[in-house]
């Protein structure tokens, strides 16, 4: 009669290397919306500028005819404009762009890791996950839309993981 012990230590590990390569997506998914977001044109808009009548303005002297200024080649006084994140906001931007990526790095290593308790490990898992399903939920309306791939990598990840003995890739 064989031994069935070996078969579940394998689907336990097999499952450990899902839950690791799940992670790194996500923590890869993390960085490129970190790389995307503060260089490529996120805010747009118009600006309006009044129309000025000609005969609403006085000329500066007695023969100079008043001429007035647009903001445009079209003559409409409109004028679109695009600028990324760090222009808008600044250098600091780039700090809260690094948060969902240390998150998913928190689970990347507390996957990878096998000097952990499992229930530490589970504390980092999922409370991870939650930081990131949060921010993705309040911010969805601007960039949390980009980080969501991660956050959902991450939901992936924390299902996959094994419950139970502790277990790791270190271990492996």
């Amino acid at each position: 009669m064989p031994i069935t012990v070996p078969l579940v230590v394998d689907a336990m590990f097999k499952s450990v290397k899902t839950a690791f390569v799940s992670a790194l997506v996500a923590h890869a998914f993390a960085w490129l919306a970190g790389f995307y977001l503060p260089f490529v044109p996120f805010y747009q808009g118009v600006v309006v500028a009044p129309v000025i009548q000609l005969e609403s303005i006085p000329p500066a002297s007695g023969n100079e005819a008043a001429i007035p200024v647009l903001d445009d080649e079209s003559g409409s006084g409109t004028k679109r404009f695009t600028a990324t994140l760090i222009e808008i906001n600044g250098l600091w931007v780039m700090w809260l762009l690094l948060v969902p990526v240390l998150l998913t790095g928190i689970v990347v290593l507390a996957v990878r890791r096998a000097d952990i308790s499992q229930m530490r490990r589970f504390l980092l898992l999922w409370g991870s996950t939650m930081l990131l399903l949060v921010l993705c939920a309040v911010s969805i309306l601007s960039i949390g839309v980009l980080y969501l791939p991660a956050a959902l990598a991450l939901v992936f990840t924390a299902f996959t993981y094994p419950r139970g003995r502790s277990v790791a890739l270190g271990a492996i």
